[in-house]
């Protein structure tokens, strides 16, 4: 579906940039890996849990996100062409405004 709404342009490697999912990427490197320039993954924190936010760039520029999904921080990065969610949203209290 993807390369269908892209058209001529899903033959152009990396045409999405930064792609996010939830955890780890395996879901985005099986189904976009061309597609994407980099794989950063998203993980909940939030004081209930003890996980403190931040982000972890390793050097060849994948990110680690720790945020709270309900109230991003202004430092989250706003520069994906994909983000994939699966299995996230129903563990969150609020889903509709977890995918603003």
């Amino acid at each position: 579906i993807i390369k269908k709404l892209l058209g001529p342009a899903a033959n152009r490697p990396n045409v999405l940039g930064r792609c996010l999912e939830w955890d780890n990427p395996f879901y985005v490197i099986k189904a976009f890996a061309q597609l994407c320039m980099r794989y950063d993954t998203l993980q909940y924190a939030s004081g209930a849990n003890g996980m403190k936010e931040g982000m972890q760039t390793y050097q060849k520029g994948t990110r680690i996100l720790r945020l709270d999904v309900l109230s991003p921080p202004e430092w989250m990065p706003e520069d994906y062409g994909l983000v994939v969610c699966y299995f996230v949203l129903e563990h969150v209290p609020d889903p509709h405004r977890a995918m603003k």
